[in-house]
């Protein structure tokens, strides 16, 4: 897929927009939690009042959104994020301004 989107590239203009809830940011401090893995249907139960835990989660999902965010710059592709407390007219007007100045100096 990244090279078929680094060829379309090349003709069209793509945009990337993703929307993110900052509930899947950190883990909440909530204490024993019962999760389900909705692939294979595995539960497993979850401490989550250790910091320890909360702090490698918001760690990995850290590196999986510079991973996207790489992936996608690589291919030619801009990234516009929209979080679930943003105006999404600020966010467009901000990335429109900032991708103008980037294109014309």
């Amino acid at each position: 897929m990244p090279k078929k989107m680094a060829i379309l590239s090349k003709k069209h203009d793509l945009i990337a927009m993703q929307v993110l809830d900052e509930s899947e940011l950190e883990l909440p401090n909530a204490g024993v939690v019962r999760m389900q893995d909705h692939e294979t249907g595995r539960v497993e139960y979850v401490n989550t009042a250790s910091g320890a835990l909360r702090k490698a989660y918001k760690a990995k999902v850290d590196l999986e959104q510079q991973a996207l965010a790489a992936r996608l710059k690589a291919m030619a592709c801009d990234h516009i994020l929209f979080r679930n407390h943003d105006s999404y007219v600020k966010v467009l007007r901000q990335f429109f301004v900032l991708r103008s100045k980037r294109r014309h100096g």
